[in-house]
């Protein structure tokens, strides 16, 4: 592989991380600003909310991680298929 495919690929995986770091960072800021009933429609408590929401964004729970996971393959998804 040339340097420039590795220096490539290494700047796609960091674009990507840092595209779920600030997913996951966003998500987790939206849960505080959530009504309690908003909360229990989502299944989760105030206390809950408040603690993935005090979370920094590098530590992962796995089902916020899920959750933006998720996201971020919806969003390449979208677009490989708007490209095509």
């Amino acid at each position: 592989m040339s340097i420039f495919r590795q220096t490539f690929s290494a700047l796609v995986c960091l674009h990507l991380k840092l595209a779920e770091y600030r997913a996951l960072r966003r998500s987790r800021k939206a849960l505080l600003y959530l009504s309690d009933a908003m909360l229990r429609d989502i299944g989760i408590t105030r206390e809950q909310a408040v603690q993935q929401g005090s979370l920094p964004f590098w530590k992962k729970n796995q089902s916020a991680h899920k959750v933006c996971k998720d996201k971020l393959n919806a969003k390449r998804n979208h677009i490989l298929d708007v490209s095509k």
